[in-house]
């Protein structure tokens, strides 16, 4: 009984702990417009909302919204098989690559907001 007893709440202190984090100011990503792009640190996380308007290379766009445009990176698996054209509204999130010479997003996932 105090075998079971004690297993069980190990499992509940365990279980909590895995729930536990930070919320608060700072937490919650919004979308940015690309000419911020430039303010911000290397691998600082990002959202951007607009469209791929062409194929530059290998895993390699022109992402552009209202403000501008920057190159991302996608994994050909990160795109999941979903089709992009450039009149399709997607949403990117990923991280700033900033190295001496140039800037670009990383991306992690991407999303269609309007087709």
């Amino acid at each position: 009984m105090y075998i079971k007893l004690a297993i069980l709440t190990m499992i509940l202190v365990f279980s909590a702990i895995s729930f536990a984090g930070f919320e608060g100011p700072g937490t919650t990503l919004s979308a940015v417009p690309v000419n911020s792009i430039n303010d911000l640190d290397d691998d600082d996380e990002v959202i951007l909302e607009g469209y791929l308007v062409k194929k530059t290379g290998k895993e390699e766009y022109l992402f552009k919204d209202k403000t501008g445009e920057i190159k991302v990176e996608i994994d050909d698996k990160k795109l999941r098989g979903i089709t992009i054209t450039p009149e399709t509204l997607i949403k990117i999130k990923g991280e700033v690559d900033n190295d001496w010479f140039s800037i670009q997003i990383d991306v992690d996932s991407v999303e269609i907001i309007k087709q």
